[in-house]
């Protein structure tokens, strides 16, 4: 998989709001982001855990769900191309409320570091 900044941009154009944004952003968020293929399954954030990114969906999907104290998992929401994990616990600092899990065989993630967490 090229890595590089130029692909990180592109991969990150095919999402709608970014790509609205312009390409100019595009290439700011791509400056600070790495491309990551994610296998089916793979807990990609957990509840409670600190955030220090945000994770763009390009291709795939998320499942971020809840298990209750007498273990039963409750899914609460699915987040497809161009939707966002980890802005709200990344501004409140609270950690997750959820786990986030890839959904399918395959997930190519972007996670959008940002600049002071490195």
């Amino acid at each position: 998989m090229d890595t590089s900044a130029p692909a990180r941009q592109k991969a990150l154009m095919a999402v709608p709001w970014i790509a609205a944004a312009g390409a100019g952003v595009a290439a700011q968020l791509a400056e600070h982001s790495r491309l990551e293929w994610v296998p089916d399954g793979l807990t990609v954030l957990s509840r409670g855990q600190d955030c220090s990114h945000l994770m763009i969906v390009v291709e795939g999907m998320l499942e971020s769900s809840m298990t209750a104290v007498q273990g039963k998992r409750h899914v609460i929401s699915h987040l497809g191309p161009g939707q966002v994990l980890g802005l709200i616990p990344l501004m409140d600092e609270a950690g997750a409320i959820h786990d986030s899990s890839a959904k399918g065989t395959t997930l190519l993630g972007v996670r959008a570091v940002l600049a002071d967490s490195y």
